[in-house]
């Protein structure tokens, strides 16, 4: 198991640092690692900028990241690793079939020769079987997706060289086929969650949204079988039991409204949107913002002019009553200004980089670019992060 911690650097910049990924065992207390996390944020001096803790459900490293006093964010890939798994034991006959054909070919040079022929002379791409890992549920759909794509020519490998293993019947064949409809969707969002350089953060309730759906298409097909049937209600339930609240975690919520992209549309209901923007309006509230970041922006900020300055005194009492209906001297009526303009603002494009037209509006929205940069900087999952410590080695 493992745990990421995610901050935010003290400047201006949105960005996403990588404090570190740490390997632990169900051994461990969560007295000891919610010490040796605090010493090594302490080491390094982030006291104060952490911005959450991503990490998987293991009951010792949630009461670590909570002792803290750190926000948790329960890693998506891994939950969906959780889900196919569980869901993969209603079709195990069949896939336990095609891992030993898969053996077989792993072991077997003559058997591995022969298929390379026979491709060759079918005039197919020559290509090799996948062997599954028991850990990482993708390869298991990866090793699926192969055997249907070559089984012409691994069937005509079998009848010469041990038939004995081609015992898979046209019904079973029909089976893997749904189990792979079914889980090439897990295979895409977990491709896409686990990028290095995207906002990942706020598209988890869309995943689980579609996810949910394809799963209940699936599960009320006429020509579903009764074993991928099962597999999907097994996997649609332990998505709900993790998933179901998403929109309830403030940071996940906020990040969301916080996503140009998505904003309002990315939410499950009209219902969950308006509780989010109420505690987002609460939160602008508390932050407050020195005169030099409360411009409008470059586009609208214009030089003052020398009889402006001499006669200031004169507008006093005006600027004054203007700079209240504008919420410039109300930071309470600053944020709701602020959160209001920016939702009435049209969508951008989702292959938009939020960070981007974040970083050239910040002085248009000073306050929601402080939360922005505590929210979009969290990932959805620890893969990436795991993968650096995996090819250092340090993992």
């Amino acid at each position: 198991m493992s745990v990421t911690v995610h901050f935010i650097n003290s400047d201006t910049q949105l960005c996403s640092r990588l404090l570190g990924c740490f390997s632990f065992t169900e051994r461990h207390t969560a007295d000891e690692l919610s010490k040796f996390l605090l010493n090594v944020v302490n080491d390094w001096g982030l006291e104060n900028m952490v911005a959450a803790a991503v990490t998987d459900n293991a009951a010792n490293i949630k009461s670590a990241i909570n002792n803290n006093g750190w926000r948790h964010i329960p890693c998506f890939a891994h939950v969906l690793n959780i889900a196919v798994q569980k869901g993969l034991e209603s079709v195990h006959p069949i896939i336990a079939k095609v891992k030993g054909i898969v053996e077989y070919f792993k072991r077997s040079t003559l058997a591995l020769n022969k298929l390379k022929n026979l491709q060759q002379q079918m005039g197919c791409e020559q290509l090799k079987l996948i062997q599954d890992c028991k850990t990482r549920w993708n390869s298991t759909f990866h090793m699926i997706q192969r055997i249907l794509k070559v089984k012409d020519s691994v069937l005509a490998t079998l009848a010469v060289t041990n038939n004995e293993l081609n015992n898979i019947t046209s019904q079973e064949w029909e089976l893997l086929s749904q189990c792979c409809n079914v889980l090439s969707i897990f295979n895409d969002v977990t491709e896409e969650v686990s990028a290095e350089k995207i906002v990942t953060i706020s598209k988890v309730v869309l995943y689980y949204g579609f996810l949910d759906e394809h799963l209940t298409s699936n599960i009320y097909k006429n020509d579903t079988l009764h074993e991928v049937e099962k597999m999907a209600t097994e996997i649609q339930n332990v998505l709900r039991t993790y998933f179901g609240n998403l929109e309830d975690k403030d940071v996940v919520a906020q990040s969301i409204i916080l996503d140009p992209r998505f904003k309002k549309q990315g939410f499950s209901s009209d219902s969950k949107f308006l509780v989010a923007k109420t505690v987002l309006s609460r939160k602008l509230q508390s932050i407050r913002i020195g005169t030099e970041n409360t411009a409008a922006g470059p586009s609208t900020a214009y030089p003052q002019t020398a009889q402006t300055a001499t006669t200031s005194s004169l507008w006093k009492t005006f600027d004054n009553k203007v700079n209240s209906l504008i919420g410039q001297n109300n930071p309470t009526v600053a944020g709701i200004v602020e959160l209001d303009k920016y939702l009435a603002e049209t969508l951008i494009p989702r292959s938009m980089d939020p960070l981007q037209w974040w970083s050239e509006r910040k002085h248009i929205y000073p306050r929601l670019f402080e939360v922005v940069k505590r929210r979009l900087c969290i990932p959805a999952t620890s893969v990436p992060s795991e993968r650096v410590f995996s090819k250092a080695g340090w993992c």
